[in-house]
């Protein structure tokens, strides 16, 4: 019987052994999907925040995109005035006459300058009362092109630039005000 003995020792052994190295195996596994399942939720975390991220990105561009309609819109209401401003003031025009008295093959006919102006249309009467609006605005507004105290000094310095100032980003804001005041 000692030899069935050693036997069940041995198979106790082999068997603890193994049992032994089954649950070593089962540990790193665990481990191991518990560092995945962190690494997973660190993943999803930061997918939310991209997510987040797309949808304010989208939301600002919208926003910009609806500035920037409305942006051109005036501005070729805008043109639109000038261009009739300007049609209107190009279309007085003087005209050389000579007087009805004279012999125009004469030397001495001297013409007059008469000026004359092309019928009124309801479009420049149009054109001068939207241009009388944008002054009004423009004076309440203050000049566009006058930087003051409310511009940045990153606008300021866009402003210098376009100027053509030199020397100009170490300057301070009163000192860039100075400079585009001349």
């Amino acid at each position: 019987m000692p030899a069935k003995k050693r036997s069940t020792t041995a198979e106790k052994k082999r068997a603890t052994s193994s049992d032994k190295q089954l649950k070593a195996t089962i540990k790193k596994l665990r481990a191991e999907v518990d560092r995945a399942d962190a690494k997973a939720d660190r993943y999803k975390k930061k997918n939310d925040r991209l997510e987040r991220t797309v949808k304010e990105s989208k939301a600002e561009a919208a926003k910009l995109s609806k500035r920037l309609d409305k942006a051109t819109k005036q501005a070729a209401k805008q043109a639109t005035k000038q261009a009739a401003k300007h049609a209107a003031s190009a279309a007085t025009a003087t005209v050389p006459q000579l007087d009805a008295n004279s012999d125009p093959l004469e030397d001495s006919a001297q013409p007059t300058l008469v000026e004359v102006a092309e019928p009124s249309t309801a479009t420049d009467e149009a054109a001068d009362a939207t241009a009388a609006d944008l002054a009004e605005q423009s004076a309440e507004e203050g000049s566009p092109d006058a930087p003051d105290d409310t511009w940045t000094v990153v606008q300021l310095r866009a402003e210098a630039r376009s100027r053509g100032l030199t020397g100009m980003s170490n300057k301070s804001k009163a000192q860039l005000l100075d400079a585009l005041a001349d």
